[in-house]
């Protein structure tokens, strides 16, 4: 049984945790609130998610009729 398990906050950033991931070398981490275990995140949940959030990025930048409509 693993002791000393690190844990994160559920309000955690997805940048702290994937840092988190690759400084202890582990490719989940348990997700508490109050205390409680409320989830597992992987480091395929937040490759997904960066994939999804730079996808819609993209999609407004080919989408956007000019710059002024980018920068407002």
């Amino acid at each position: 049984m693993t002791r000393d398990i690190h844990t994160l906050d559920k309000d955690a950033l997805g940048s702290d945790v994937l840092h988190d991931m690759l400084e202890r070398g582990v490719g989940h981490l348990p997700v508490l609130e109050q205390g409680r275990l409320v989830g597992i995140v992987t480091k395929t949940d937040l490759a997904r998610r960066q994939a999804l959030t730079t996808g819609s990025l993209i999609r407004d930048i080919v989408k956007a009729p000019g710059v002024k409509t980018l920068t407002s």
